[in-house]
């Protein structure tokens, strides 16, 4: 591209050249701060989105690991951004926030950095920003916990730390984990609890993590989920609670409820945990040190004192949203994928929410289903902003020679049923045929042993599994790279992937069931039959859901392999065919823009507020 040919020769030759838009830089191609290459760059381009994707794409592929750069463009002049990649806002994320800011009233924000960030970052005009805190529902209860089966080792005398962990793997556990022994020779009755939301992955580091230091009896966890009555006992018991959170969260609800039952709180360095934790609200350990770790953990439980002012401290700051609810119209927008919800949503739907939005007719029928009026739930679908799959990209480097092209996007998890995929896949096609599978997940690992059986076989067909973090002009590129997308989940909220793959032109081979069947019409995708049934698989459980108990049973759609495989088999082989669709899909895909999506929530909002 023009654009970063000019780049990298100013770069190389540092000669300057005139422009209309100025990026001034401070580049490190290196971890090495002794080592940086500074550089004014002028660029003449009269599309700012063209720059910010091309400048984007010449920091990844040279693997800058900093920015400061001063950005003047015909959106706001003057703003800076000091950037370590991944953790702040990518150039097109600004670019984003910048079209949101111009088309919205105001930007909601959660926290105090965010509030500066897209003040000083994405030049946003202050007068646009609210910020509004998390909150959480105070418990009221003030019952003894009842005993639940994996608090039963513990003697009252036991000093247990409680921690719950996302999907999102951390390595700072492992580091916990193996300062125990320095901790436990100072508590001897110290003992630590962990919770894993969902991942088996996580669970078996853990077991081999604990097993490494030979203190079994120590530490107990669970990947079971659990019920809203279930936690409220592992706080009650639980002596004080730590967080270790990952630095791309910025909110974490669980050290908030643990402040609300009077935990005391130790957290690692994070935007939200500096934020929510000052005015010693908690204590925050940095992880990078294994002394600091043992030694600031055991100062922190043996002064009781300190202790008993974080925990008082800590229990008087979180937002109550019990009380916003009585001086507010409460407006609850959910999308579900397994028909039962908990019958604890179910009570607070009925009694606390004005109205309930469903993203499609299928949660709208879930919802009734469960007993909900069916006059306070509307339905708004999600959108999609078609105009970022008109741009003229280069493809997305895929290690391949393969020229047809499968996709897949989500989970590892059994609902998006990954597990049929592969296995129809593989039944269908060989490593002979001119045909690849890619998946791009993020989060999960349910489909890990069907791969690994999958790659024992040297006559299966090709699959490329992406499990990294991607920007979304590289997501962009991803799905203008391939020929098909596949869904073939056996529950859904939503599908926003097989919208905007939609709006790339890929027509999708998707479960006939859920809430496809309101956006993907039969002249546009490849529809997998499905069986209803009940579902007893994670999370789902006889009369309940995530742990929590519902009030009918939960229920989901196989889909039928051989529906899958005609229909992979079928746009492999019809080209023909598989251009019309991708004109139907990519004009369909128009009628869910978010500008139209905003419009219809921007006049049911009028009707219920005036």
């Amino acid at each position: 591209m023009e654009f970063t040919k000019n780049l990298v020769s100013s770069l190389e030759t540092l000669k300057d050249f005139n422009s209309s838009c100025n990026l001034h830089t401070f580049t490190l191609p290196t971890s090495n701060l002794s080592e940086p290459f500074i550089k004014n760059i002028f660029i003449d381009d009269e599309s700012s989105t063209r720059i910010i994707e091309n400048f984007t794409k010449y920091i990844n592929d040279n693997k800058f690991t900093s920015i400061v750069m001063v950005q003047d463009f015909e959106v706001s002049s003057n703003m800076w951004q000091l950037a370590h990649l991944g953790s702040n806002p990518r150039l097109e994320v600004i670019g984003l926030v910048r079209y949101m800011s111009n088309h919205g009233t105001y930007l909601i924000v959660l926290t105090w950095f965010d509030y500066h960030s897209l003040i000083h970052t994405c030049g946003v005009e202050e007068k646009k920003i609210l910020h509004i805190p998390y909150g959480i529902s105070i418990p009221k209860s003030s019952k003894d916990y009842k005993s639940i089966e994996i608090l039963s080792k513990y003697k009252d005398t036991d000093f247990v730390l409680l921690s719950i962990i996302s999907n999102h793997p951390n390595e700072d556990y492992k580091r916990l984990i193996l300062n125990l022994k320095s901790i436990i020779s100072k508590i001897p009755n110290f003992y630590l609890l962990i919770i894993v939301q969902e991942s088996p992955t996580i669970n078996s580091n853990l077991f081999q993590a604990v097993k490494n230091v030979q203190l079994e009896d120590k530490v107990t966890w669970t990947n079971t989920s659990m019920s809203t009555n279930e936690l409220d006992a592992l706080y009650k018991r639980a002596n004080a609670y730590i967080s270790l959170l990952d630095k791309t969260i910025l909110t974490f609800v669980t050290l908030l409820n643990a402040m609300s039952y009077g935990l005391p709180i130790i957290s690692t360095p994070n935007i939200f945990s500096h934020e929510i934790l000052n005015d010693n609200k908690g204590l925050i350990v940095s992880f990078d040190d294994d002394k600091v770790i043992a030694e600031s953990i055991i100062i922190f439980l043996t002064n009781q004192t300190r202790m008993k002012m974080f925990s008082k401290n800590g229990y008087e700051s979180p937002p109550n949203l019990e009380d916003v609810f009585k001086e507010e119209i409460l407006v609850h927008q959910q999308p579900w994928e397994l028909h039962a919800i908990p019958v604890d949503w179910l009570r607070h739907f009925q009694k606390k929410t004005l109205e309930l939005w469903a993203p499609s007719e299928y949660g709208k029928s879930s919802f009734i289903a469960n007993g909900i009026d069916k006059n306070k739930i509307h339905v708004f679908p999600h959108g999609v902003f078609v105009e970022k799959f008109n741009l003229t990209l280069s493809p997305f480097p895929l290690n391949t020679n393969k020229t047809f092209k499968f996709l897949s996007i989500g989970g590892e998890v059994s609902r998006k049923g990954f597990d049929v995929l592969i296995h129809t896949y593989n039944a269908r096609f060989s490593s002979k045929d001119d045909v690849t599978l890619i998946i791009h997940s993020i989060y999960g690992d349910s489909s890990e042993d069907v791969l690994r059986e999958f790659k024992k076989n040297p006559s299966s067909p090709e699959v490329i599994i992406l499990r990294h973090q991607m920007t979304d002009m590289d997501m962009i590129r991803l799905y203008k790279s391939v020929d098909v997308y596949v869904a073939s989940y056996r529950g859904e909220g939503f599908g926003i992937s097989t919208l905007e793959a939609m709006a790339a032109g890929l027509p999708p081979i998707v479960t006939k069931y859920g809430p496809a069947l309101d956006f993907c019409p039969d002249e546009c995708a490849y529809y997998i039959d499905a069986k209803v049934t009940e579902c007893f698989r994670n999370p789902c459980g006889k009369m309940s859901v995530f742990g929590s108990k519902t009030a009918i049973q939960s229920m989901w759609a196989e889909p039928n392999n051989q529906s899958l495989s005609q229909n992979m088999y079928r746009a492999y082989t019809n080209r023909t065919e598989l251009r019309r669709k991708s004109q139907i899909c990519r004009k369909h895909a128009e009628y869910y823009t978010w500008d139209k999506v905003a419009d219809k929530i921007f006049k049911r909002l009028s009707q219920i507020t005036h």
